[in-house]
């Protein structure tokens, strides 16, 4: 999964926006391979501001940062990369536990 986000941030300039177990499946050769890039953003041609204020995904999954309401200048320091790795962190511990580390949290989208 990380060789997957390496790709998308560095070669081709891509935030998933979503990563969560259910975007992960396993092909055919048993490997991981991350699916659903559907709210994705080409980091190409948009101002970071932009993708952070429009905020896609599942709640659960996102970087405490993003959910901060009080305080909009700590959200204009998030970047794509950070918030994908911190996803798949968050994904990574529910595979493992079956439950997400902030429970309470509810996805309102």
């Amino acid at each position: 999964m990380l060789k997957a986000l390496h790709y998308c941030h560095k070669v081709i300039n891509v935030f998933h926006r979503d990563i969560k177990p259910d975007n992960i499946m396993i092909n055919h050769n048993n490997e991981a391979v991350l699916i659903d890039f559907g709210v994705s953003a080409l980091m190409e041609g948009k101002s970071e501001n932009e993708l952070k204020n429009n905020m896609q995904g599942s709640y659960q999954f996102f970087a405490p940062e993003l959910l901060s309401r009080k305080n909009d200048a700590i959200r204009q320091h998030i970047k794509g990369e950070s918030s994908d790795i911190w996803a798949l962190g968050i994904s990574f511990y529910f595979i493992l536990t079956g439950r997400t580390p902030y429970h309470d949290a509810k996805n309102v989208c």
